[in-house]
């Protein structure tokens, strides 16, 4: 007899598939730029008009300061990032992306798209729209 399906197994599963997939494609040709520092670069270009601090961006992609303090000090030793300070905080440093960041969201762009494009080859289009409301709902619920 077959077990119940456990959604969080599942997404644990896929989650594993994801990461092993992303691990493996991602990086410029100095090797230092990653799918996480890619979704960072997204970010910060839809919202170069505003002031982004790391909170932003932890809240904005859901991850831990840990992820998002490591991600940004590689991005800024790279060269990808400026950190600058803001007039009327010390505390706060303004994110902003270089020129060297716009060729590296190149390459992270188009490994994306491959990526994306491999997971949901062979799946309709409203089973697609279906999977992504049920996604934003859980992440509601887990909020």
């Amino acid at each position: 007899m077959k077990p119940p399906m456990s959604i969080m197994f599942e997404m644990r599963s896929l989650a594993n598939l994801f990461r092993r997939k992303i691990g493996s494609i991602g990086v410029d040709v100095d090797n230092n730029v990653t799918m996480m520092h890619g979704w960072i670069i997204d970010y910060l270009l839809e919202h170069e008009e505003e002031e982004i601090m790391q909170r932003d961006l932890e809240l904005a992609l859901s991850m831990r300061r840990s992820s998002v303090s490591r991600a940004l000090r590689l991005m800024e030793k790279n060269e990808m990032i400026e950190r600058e300070p803001v007039d009327y905080d010390a505390r706060l440093k303004r994110i902003r992306l270089t020129d060297k960041a716009a060729k590296a969201r190149i390459v992270v762009a188009e490994d994306s798209e491959k990526i994306e494009q491999e997971m949901i080859k062979n799946i309709p289009q409203e089973e697609l729209d279906v999977f992504l409301k049920v996604i934003s709902k859980m992440k509601e619920n887990l909020k």
